[in-house]
């Protein structure tokens, strides 16, 4: 839904529709993750140290290794959220050999200098003051959700522990997030690569769309056309040929 007043940043209400889907299932998928790390954790402690030998998973380090990095995430989301695209950050290395246009968002009711795109996930601009913390939250979120989804499978079809049912629900939505989110990475890989922002290649794309829409219109206008004078040529050829039948022979 555009916006009627000036958008500072992502945090600022009112909130999308996109964005509090995004939150809350964000939010949903940890809870679970970390809820059956425990109860599956616990039941390993209780089990003995040799129990917990045969399940280093659900050992302190991977659980330290995915709290730093759920951490690291949440803290550049935050700064994501915060930070007002049309003004300050540092430019992302990899963006400055592309072509940057400041341009007016009509969502936020601003120019924003590089803008990429507005993101209605994060509700906020992706112009080049913060396209690195995009990308950023966007690479950690594949590796965050890789692990959900790994633990998944791992807890409910290998481990002799994993019992809790709510491993079903994180499997389930980290199928969900990771080709979601991976599509995104590897898309913007690919806009990095070519050196094309997003709002350029959605121009492109319709440039390529409104010339192919042109050929088949000018081709369908052309075959009706020929068809029209060989329909025209065939009717001539039949009356001329009438005539000369019907034509009384000489004395």
């Amino acid at each position: 839904m555009p916006a009627t007043r000036l958008r500072i940043n992502g945090f600022q209400q009112p909130w999308s529709r996109d964005q509090v889907a995004l939150m809350s299932g964000e939010v949903c998928i940890t809870a679970i993750f970390l809820c059956g790390f425990y109860i599956d954790g616990k039941s390993d402690q209780e089990a003995g140290e040799a129990r917990m030998e045969q399940e280093p998973m659900l050992g302190a380090v991977p659980l330290i290794t995915y709290a730093a990095i759920l951490l690291t995430r949440i803290l550049i989301y935050v700064d994501l959220g915060l930070h007002d695209p049309s003004v300050g950050g540092l430019d992302f290395p990899c963006i400055k050999g592309r072509k940057f246009e400041d341009r007016y968002c009509g969502q936020c009711k601003k120019m924003v200098p590089g803008l990429d795109h507005h993101c209605s996930w994060l509700n906020t601009c992706i112009g080049s003051s913060n396209y690195g913390r995009f990308l950023a939250v966007v690479t950690l979120g594949i590796i965050i959700h890789l692990v959900h989804l790994i633990y998944g499978v791992y807890m409910l079809f290998v481990s002799e522990e994993g019992s809790w049912a709510g491993w079903w629900g994180c499997l389930g939505l980290s199928a969900i997030f990771v080709p979601s989110i991976t599509t995104l990475f590897c898309f913007h890989v690919y806009l990095l690569w070519v050196g094309m922002g997003t709002y350029d290649w959605m121009l492109t794309r319709r440039a390529a769309r409104w010339d192919y829409d042109k050929k088949a219109k000018n081709n369908k206008a052309n075959d009706m056309q020929a068809s029209s004078q060989a329909s025209s040529q065939a009717s001539s050829s039949a009356r001329k040929n009438s005539t000369t039948a019907v034509a009384p022979a000489p004395p």
